[in-house]
This record gives structure tokens, C-alpha cells and sequence, in this order.
């Protein structure tokens, strides 16, 4: 296959470097591998095994995902997951995906879809397709334009722990897979009226009709009822995980520069990268690359030699503190001072929340290494409500607001139908506001931007007096509402409709293929193992 790929890139005057095998396609069709078993599968799916080492790091790909949401939503994380309907237990989150991709193999076989070297050839003229597949399974920084790199693949799979045939079953159970899912889409009929509705969200020009709900008004409302004691200390502990005070560290972060390793590299070390590694710089020539790849060796260099150093001083530095001390003034590292903070996701402040009191960490960024050590640490607790009282009022006003606000806006929405917008909006003391004539393509709106409307809004409607509910600025509600559409046009509508089916295919492609795989699942033979797992 990798001959077929090369192939395939040059055709488009781009190169790739390669020098192994993915698969032994030409010649020979796919087969599934049977070698000597030696363990016992968490799950076997329509006769399919879910090997302990395939789930291990499925698990491992599963905490690394959920620890990147944590970081970036941080306690509201867990809410954001569940209202999304994903799974918050790395293990049943690997042990269902694992399922549904053995599901799609076993489908493979149902179908009768054995790929054959035309197929491939076929497909991997479309570098967009070859990209879909080795993307799923080679980091982005290691595939381009030009291909990936052979030296950088090999240490990548070395890394992850992957070995040459299992990076080829990856990238043969890659193409089935798309195959699969190609042959369901391409079985989805679209009928005339889904057509038609596509056509006049997406392409006639809409008037709207928006209902404005002042927060503020209904704040000033709950606030006019007096709070009880009983009531605020009743709110306080029923949210009291809300008021908790986080945990919060302080420390210390050296910054290490690369300069003061007086690194150097030479016109030979320069010449025999550039000649194992041409296919990274096109046509240059190396004159026009060099001080390119003498910063890359330079940054290779230091990278080995502070991790080598940092190493040892982590393990020197448990029976003499001072061996940091030392080494950081050697160097003449930038000291910072960090002082209490909670979590956030910056790498020094990740790092100092991963430290036990006294242990340091290392690492490098941006070119420069680093040393953390943890100082103190301030434990979250709960505070007394006498400290976050003002604070609690303030929510229970909210609250009792957003009440106020949700009992209007049902009202208003039921009686949209039979009521004119502007009686609604003397009745509820509402502003309502209206837009021109806006087309589908337009950049700006002044009055949705000034909203906190969307522009996608503009496509939610295909028929005169739909409407519904959107969250406005400052805690605001709208209703909105279509108050004319254009008529629709046939004879556009008969030029476009081969695009409009190509456009929904996109659009609904990932439903299609979630709602296959749950029948799939209806009629699956899955045993499980959960000792194994």
C-alpha cells in the first residue's frame, strides 16, 4: 500500500518518504489474522475479540480525552458531559466504543465488503480520503502535504507502544470501517419534502419577529419579596457544594533557557539530516533550510540533554535539596514566584496541582525546560454562611427570577399562535423588535448581533409562524419568530436539488451512522468478560 500512497502523492508533484509496508494489498485480498492466543478477551462481538491490550489503551485514549475536558471546563466539566450524553467512566466509554467498532468489522463481513486493490487504487487518488484514513490513526503534525515523515511515524508508534502489524490491522480495519459507512449513506433516501424544507432554511430570505425578555425586569421583581433567614440558610445548604472554596497551591517555577547550555551544532550534523530527511523541505535546497534544521537539532539536543539532566536531579534532590538550588543557578534560571491560586490550565499551574507537599516536577515548552516544585497548600472547604451570605441572597433573587421569567415565556409561547406579537408584547410589558428582508448569506445583522442572536438562527425556519426560545444577553430570553419568508422558487429549487441531497448527506452523516450501529446492536452476540477487563 505504501507504493499505492507514494504513487498517489506524486501524481500531484508531492513526495512521500517510506520505506515499510502498511499492508500487502496488491495481489492479495484482506484476511484477519489468526496467531497464537495467548490471552483471554474482555469481549468477543459477533465472534470478534476485544483483546486486554487494545482495551487498556482505549481506556488510556478515553482518561486522556475527559482529563483534557476537565482542564479546559473545569468544575462545570461533568454537567457539560452529561448534558452531551457522554460517558463520564473511562472504561465503559473504551468497552462501548471498542463494541461498536467490532460491530462495524462483523457489518464488513455481512456486507461482503472485502476492498480489493482497484477499490484502493480508486479511493487513494482522492487525497482527502487517504487523509480521512492515516489521520485517524498518525497525529496531525505528522501528516501533511508532503506526506509524513518515516523517521517521526516510527518513533510516534515506538512511543505509543504499537508495533508495524498492528499499525497495519489499524489502518485495514480503518478502510472497511469507511467502507461501511459509505455503503449506508449511499442506501439513505431523502425524501421530496426534507428537500424542500432544506431549500427554504437554507436559501430564501426570512423577516424575524423577536420578543425580548428583560432579566433585569424580573430581577427587580423577585427582589421586592423579603428572603427569611430559613430561606437563605435552606438555599445555602442545598447548593452548598456551589460555595465551596476551591482548593488553592502556591510554589515556585524556574525557567531554564536553551542558551544557557552553550549547545552548538555542526555543518555535518546539518548535511546528514537534511539528506534523511529531503522530503520535509520540497525542492529547497539546504542553503535555503539550514538554519531551519540547525534550530530543530539545536531544540533535539537540548530537549535530551535537560531531560537527562532534570531526571537526575528529581532523583539527587530527595536526599539533598540543595542539588536544584545548584543546578538552577548554574544555569541562571528565571525564578517565578506563584503565589496561591486555584486550578487553571496553564502547564506550570497543571503541574503544580499534580504534586504531593515537597515533590517538584519538570518539563519543556516553547524551547525552554522547567523545574516546579509545590510549596503550600490551602484545601478547599465549605465556608460559613455568614461570609457568602450577601453572595447566597443574590442567587436566590436570580433563581426566583429565571422562575418568573420561564412562567412568562410558556405563557407567551402558547399564546403565540393565537394572539398578534404585538398584543403578547403589551401584555407581558415585552420589547419586540423586527428585522428587513435578510438573506441566508448575510455576514451581519446589527439587531441579532446586538441580541446575542446567532446568525445560524436565520436557518431555522422554513414556514411562516415558526418560532422558539433563544438565551439573550445578560441573562436575557427571546422568542423568536418568522414573520415572512420569500416564495419558494421551483425552478431554483430544481437547479439545486442534487446539492441540497450532497449537503444533508454531510449534515446528517454521523446520525446515520450512530443510528446504524444501535441496530446493529439489537441482533449483536457481545460476551463479556469483566473479570479480564
Amino acid at each position: 500500500m505504501i507504493a499505492l500512497i507514494r504513487k498517489k502523492f506524486k501524481k500531484r508533484g508531492m513526495q512521500v518518504i517510506a520505506g515499510i509496508t502498511l499492508i500487502s494489498i496488491i495481489g492479495a485480498d484482506f484476511v484477519r489474522r489468526q496467531g497464537s492466543k495467548t490471552y483471554q478477551s474482555v469481549a468477543t462481538v459477533n465472534g470478534y475479540e476485544i483483546t486486554p491490550s487494545e482495551f487498556r489503551k482505549q481506556v488510556m485514549e478515553e482518561e486522556r480525552r475527559l482529563s483534557y475536558i476537565q482542564e479546559q471546563f473545569g468544575k462545570d466539566a461533568k454537567a457539560i458531559l452529561a448534558m452531551q450524553g457522554i460517558n463520564t467512566d473511562p472504561q465503559e466509554a473504551a468497552l462501548d466504543k471498542l463494541v461498536r467498532e467490532k460491530l462495524i468489522l462483523s457489518a464488513a463481513d455481512k456486507l461482503k465488503i472485502n476492498p480489493s486493490p482497484e477499490f484502493i487504487s480508486q479511493k487513494f487518488s482522492d487525497p482527502n480520503y487517504m487523509y480521512k484514513i492515516l489521520s485517524q490513526v498518525i497525529p496531525m503534525q505528522l501528516l501533511s502535504q508532503e506526506g509524513f515523515n518515516l523517521s517521526q511515524l516510527s518513533y510516534y508508534l515506538r512511543k505509543q507502544g504499537i508495533s508495524m502489524s498492528q499499525f497495519e490491522e489499524m489502518i485495514e480495519t480503518l478502510i472497511k470501517r469507511f467502507a461501511v459507512f459509505d455503503a449506508v449513506q449511499g442506501a439513505l433516501y431523502v425524501p421530496e419534502t426534507v428537500l424542500k424544507e432544506h431549500f427554504a432554511k437554507n436559501y430564501l430570505k426570512k423577516r424575524l419577529s423577536i420578543l425580548t425578555f428583560d432579566f433585569e425586569k424580573y430581577l427587580n421583581k423577585a427582589k421586592k419579596d423579603q428572603l427569611t433567614e430559613e430561606q437563605i440558610k435552606s438555599y445555602f445548604e442545598s447548593k452548598n457544594k456551589k460555595y465551596w472554596i476551591p482548593e488553592k497551591r502556591s510554589g515556585i517555577v524556574w525557567k531554564i533557557d536553551s542558551s544557557s547550555y552553550g549547545l552548538k551544532v555542526t555543518d555535518r550534523e546539518i548535511e546528514n539530516y537534511f539528506e534523511k530527511n529531503k522530503a520535509e523541505f520540497k525542492d529547497k535546497k539546504l542553503n535555503d533550510v539550514k538554519t531551519q534544521v540547525q534550530n530543530k537539532l539545536l531544540a533535539e539536543k537540548f530537549e535530551r540533554l535537560f531531560t537527562l539532566d532534570a531526571q537526575r536531579i528529581m532523583s539527587e534532590s530527595r536526599k539533598n535539596p540543595e542539588v536544584l538550588t545548584d543546578f538552577v543557578n548554574s544555569k541562571k534560571a528565571v525564578k517565578t514566584i506563584i503565589g496561591m491560586t486555584e486550578l487553571s490550565p496553564s502547564t506550570n499551574i497543571q503541574k503544580l496541582f499534580s504534586l504531593r507537599p515537597n515533590q517538584k516536577a519538570y518539563y519543556i515548552e516553547n524551547g525552554a525546560g522547567y523545574f516546579v516544585e509545590l510549596a503550600n497548600i490551602a484545601p478547599s472547604f465549605k465556608p460559613d454562611l455568614n461570609s457568602v451570605k450577601q453572595t447566597v441572597i443574590e442567587d436566590i433573587y436570580k433563581d426566583n427570577a429565571k422562575k418568573l421569567m420561564l412562567t412568562d415565556l410558556e405563557k407567551a409561547n402558547d399564546e403565540i399562535k393565537s394572539s398578534s406579537l404585538e398584543s403578547i408584547a403589551s401584555k407581558f410589558d415585552v420589547k419586540l423588535q423586527k428585522t428587513d428582508w435578510i438573506s441566508t448569506d448575510a455576514k451581519k445583522i446589527d439587531l441579532l448581533e446586538k441580541l446575542k442572536v446567532p446568525m445560524q438562527m436565520v436557518t431555522a425556519f422554513s414556514q411562516k409562524g415558526m418560532h422558539l426560545m433563544y438565551p439573550g444577553k445578560s441573562n436575557d430570553m427571546n422568542i423568536i419568530y418568522l414573520s415572512d419568508i420569500e416564495a419558494f422558487d421551483e425552478n431554483l429549487f430544481a437547479q439545486k436539488k442534487a446539492e441540497f441531497i450532497k449537503e444533508i448527506y454531510q449534515e446528517q452523516a454521523s446520525q446515520i451512522i450512530y443510528s446504524f450501529i444501535d441496530s446493529l446492536l439489537k441482533n449483536a452476540k457481545i460476551k463479556y468478560n469483566l473479570k479480564t477487563a
